[in-house]
């Protein structure tokens, strides 16, 4: 594996498809070559620590947000999102950008903001959802409508009437008493 890697040809479908190495030692290996093969070598090897540590280590906010979003771990989001070595908002940004835009599926959505209220970080969840269900491929769902509404009053009241007067599916009695 570490002469395929050093040889630089196919590398990504290599480690992508051969499952016969071992993905902590490889992933090492990679890392002052190309953290992004390291990324490739540790999630064959479903090394979720690794994964974390190394897009951490060099930036790799995109592919970080897309894993996070993907495992829809509420331990592994609270590790990433409790880590003070990093600033938490080129996180918020790739999650928002690229993870949650592109994916297709409600219980990543769901997953991701369970963690965001977890940690207490009100006002990226309401960012996030913003960008989910006022432009995104999850309009008119009700549970979301109503979450970025919950969220907007704590976080964002400037934004609540907005959100009331074009979200169609949120549950008014629920809102209103919150919001009373």
């Amino acid at each position: 594996a570490k002469i395929y890697i050093d040889s630089n040809e196919n590398v990504d479908k290599f480690l992508a498809e051969n499952e016969h190495y071992d993905a902590l030692v490889v992933g090492a290996y990679c890392e002052t070559r190309d953290p992004s093969f390291a990324m490739l070598a540790y999630q064959r090897g479903n090394c979720h620590e690794q994964i974390i540590a190394v897009c951490i280590k060099n930036g790799m906010w995109k592919p970080l947000a897309k894993h996070l979003v993907a495992e829809k771990d509420a331990e592994m989001w609270a590790t990433v999102l409790n880590d003070k070595s990093f600033d938490p908002r080129y996180l918020v940004e790739a999650v928002r950008r690229d993870a949650l835009a592109e994916s297709k599926v409600q219980e990543e959505v769901v997953a991701t903001v369970r963690a965001f209220m977890a940690a207490d970080m009100t006002h990226e969840m309401t960012t996030i959802l913003d960008q989910v269900v006022m432009s995104g491929q999850f309009q008119k769902n009700k549970y979301l409508e109503n979450l970025l509404v919950f969220s907007a009053i704590k976080a964002r009241p400037d934004k609540v009437m907005e959100y009331v007067n074009r979200l169609e599916c949120y549950d008014p009695v629920e809102i209103g008493a919150a919001a009373v």
